[in-house]
């Protein structure tokens, strides 16, 4: 696919999404656990967290468009927050919009955005 794509899902349609939180899920295992597991905190905490995180997503932040296991378009971005890289999935899916934060966590390879390369090595951002 072409680095030039943008996303499946506007960052403005995610914020409509993200300003009601009956619009807004988050996954428990590989987005809510994983930050509580990193920082040591307690469920809601960590969902609080995973919003903030795509609340701040800008253009800059955009690694890729992909596609779910059951074909369901979604999007990637990397990001680094208080010097912590972020991995993060999400998508848009129904009537009335719903935001799914599929995965919120620690990289686990490098992710080329246009802000720069989020490393895996929880080094912040380098120059492509």
């Amino acid at each position: 696919m072409s680095e030039s794509a943008g996303p499946h899902h506007p960052l403005a349609r995610v914020r409509v999404c993200l300003a009601d939180p009956r619009r807004t899920a988050v996954a428990r295992t590989t987005a809510a656990q994983m930050i509580a597991a990193h920082f040591g905190w307690d469920y809601g905490s960590a969902v609080a967290f995973a919003k903030e995180v795509v609340r701040g997503l800008t253009e800059e932040n955009f690694y890729r468009r992909t596609t779910m296991k059951d074909g369901t378009p979604a999007d990637e971005y990397g990001v680094v927050r208080d010097g912590i890289s972020w991995y993060v999935k999400l998508f848009i899916t129904g009537s009335p919009p719903r935001l799914l934060i599929v995965s919120c966590h620690l990289p686990q390879w490098d992710v080329p955005t246009p802000a720069g390369i989020v490393t895996c090595t929880q080094r912040g951002l380098r120059k492509r």
